[in-house]
């Protein structure tokens, strides 16, 4: 067809395969100027290399095929694609952000495995901490266990007298001056922080209340049984982290999933409960940062 170039041409001339360019058009987006009816050839005006570099180049941009056709018919009919850019741009802008987390995990992962004693490290998980509203009550205990299980007593029975426990979250405790040092759990003083979650907007005014800041990046271990065993778990975190070149970026959290409670003026889900150390269910989040 004189002026028109044959798709195997317009192909070649634009740097597309023909697959793409019969592509683009059963999806509707570059249709050929002409289809010879007799033959099936398609035809394409050199005038249309505009468009097809167009397609082409939100294509590169990570643009889907549909918001490709909304572009296209929005840049028709003349309309604002600003709006188009700045979505893109903040899908785009997630995307890398979760491919530089995979890429430190990544990092992490291949210290930790190239460590001496890496095989020690296997039950250490990476995850995130979002931020959580709690009560808190802070004091420097002389030791482990009964001071602290009084705290904690106390405040779940403050919470519930304020009807503000957040019943599927778990209560924590945090070491702010240092972790326990094994065999030293019973013995050692320590600052502490008893804290029980509450929910977002409790029903009477709460004071104590006070909001936990996440971290994007921690470690996690959850071991059963008897809380004794923590300042030697924690101890493995530690290497954990020094072998994956990180440093801890905050205090120790021991996270009681399921353990043992007096519940005399209050009342807990029974799911949480347990009667017998060796059937407690406990967590240690150690928030830790890269380069440090």
């Amino acid at each position: 067809m004189k002026g028109l170039l044959r798709i195997g041409e317009f192909a070649a001339l634009m740097h597309v395969s023909v697959k793409a360019l019969r592509f683009y058009g059963a999806q509707g987006l570059l249709t050929p100027s002409f289809v010879d009816p007799d033959t099936g050839y398609r035809y394409y005006a050199l005038e249309q290399g505009a468009e097809l570099a167009l397609i082409s180049n939100l294509r590169s941009a990570g643009f889907s095929i549909s918001q490709i056709a909304e572009f296209l018919d929005r840049h028709r009919r003349g309309e604002d694609l600003g709006a188009l850019f700045k979505a893109q741009r903040k899908k785009l802008d997630r995307e890398r952000r979760a491919l530089e987390e995979r890429l430190n995990i990544l990092e992490m992962l291949t210290q930790s495995y190239e460590a001496p004693g890496r095989d020690a490290f296997a039950a250490v998980r990476l995850k995130r901490a979002r931020d959580q509203q709690v009560y808190s009550s802070k004091a420097t205990v002389p030791h482990l266990g009964a001071p602290v299980t009084a705290l904690f007593e106390a405040a779940e029975s403050t919470v519930a007298r304020h009807g503000a426990r957040a019943a599927s979250e778990a209560p924590f405790l945090l070491f702010h001056d240092a972790a326990p040092d094994a065999g030293d759990r019973a013995s050692a003083p320590l600052f502490i922080e008893v804290c029980i979650p509450i929910v977002e907007t409790p029903g009477e005014d709460l004071p104590g209340t006070t909001l936990i800041e996440g971290c994007d990046s921690g470690l996690s271990l959850i071991y059963s049984g008897d809380y004794a065993k923590t300042p030697t778990l924690h101890e493995r975190m530690l290497d954990w982290a020094v072998a994956a070149g990180l440093g801890v970026d905050g205090p120790l959290r021991e996270i009681y999933h399921r353990y043992g409670a007096d519940q005399d003026d209050y009342e807990l889900p029974a799911a949480v409960i347990a009667s017998r150390q060796e059937d407690f269910i406990t967590e240690l989040f150690l928030p830790v940062s890269a380069g440090a």
